[in-house]
This record gives C-alpha cells, structure tokens and sequence, in this order.
C-alpha cells in the first residue's frame, strides 16, 4: 500500500478511500494512526521547559492563556505540550495541519479537552516526556492496550514496510 501525500501535504494510504492515516514525530518518538470509515489525526509533542513567551506565541485564545496561567506553575510544561498537541492533531484530522492556525482550535488547558465540534480527543499513551493526542470523527469503543514505544532509531528499514 503507498503511503503519499495530498496537495496540503496529508499522507494518504493509496488502498481505499475508507481507509485513514496520519503520522507524527517528535525527538525519536513516531506515532502513526490507522482507522477505517473515520477521519484521525494525531500528535506528539515533547514537553519543554516553560516560558512566560508561550501564551505570547499567538496559538492560545486569550481564554486559554488564562486557563494556562492559572494552572500550578510545575504543571504548564505539560498543560502547554498537551493543548497544542490537541490543536494540532484536530488541524491534521481536519486535513488541513498548521495551514490553518491552532488559535482557531478551542481546547481546556489544564484539563483533558474530550470533544472540539464534531471531533473527539484520546489521550495516546507515551513516553515520560511527550504527550499525545489522537482526534477522531468515530465514535470511539472502549478498548484497552498495552503499548511498548519502540524508539525509531532500533527498527530496521523491514520493519517499516506497510504490505
């Protein structure tokens, strides 16, 4: 199945239009996500020191710079990593990515966002360090799993062949 890419840049499995991809990649960690009959996007993001320059960065509504502000000042790191995350795996499900500005991508910093529109959010386990999100227009079934992240750098090319 090649995997490509539209006119905005979004990967696109060759094999069926009912079938949907999206990939992210942050410091060695890569997610890919694979649905069929429902539009995904996801995203990792690293968490990073905090700044007061990040509610000045242009991609928090003024609401969600005060949300940012009042949450406890060890937690922002992630709070910050977590809403963009969420924006941007929202911009990559809605096919357009960082085209659109995340500004635009109302979430709950501090708080896990659980539905923005049409489009709900799912934690994505992951590594100390990153946080993850996956937005989907499926209504999702609960399922548990058990994901062991593999760095990128340890798989071979054969691992990464898509049959």
């Amino acid at each position: 199945m090649p995997l490509t890419t539209n006119h905005l840049g979004r990967p696109v499995l060759d094999c069926s239009p009912d079938v949907d991809v999206s990939c992210s990649r942050r410091d060695g960690l890569g997610l890919v996500a694979v649905a069929v009959g429902a539009r995904i996007g996801v995203d990792v993001e690293r968490v990073v020191p905090w700044t007061g320059n990040t509610v000045l960065e242009g991609w928090l509504s003024p609401t969600e710079s005060a949300d940012l502000l009042a949450v406890p000042p060890p937690l922002r790191p992630q709070a910050a990593a977590r809403s963009w995350a969420e924006k941007e795996a929202v911009l990559k499900a809605v096919g357009t990515g960082l085209l659109t500005s995340p500004r635009h991508v109302p979430t709950t910093p501090g708080r896990a966002t659980r539905r923005v529109g049409t489009w709900t959010l799912l934690p994505v386990t992951v590594p100390e360090g990153f946080e993850a999100v996956l937005a989907t227009s499926a209504v999702p079934l609960p399922v548990e799993a058990t994901i062991s992240p593999t760095p990128l750098s340890s798989w071979t090319a054969g691992q990464l062949d898509v049959a």
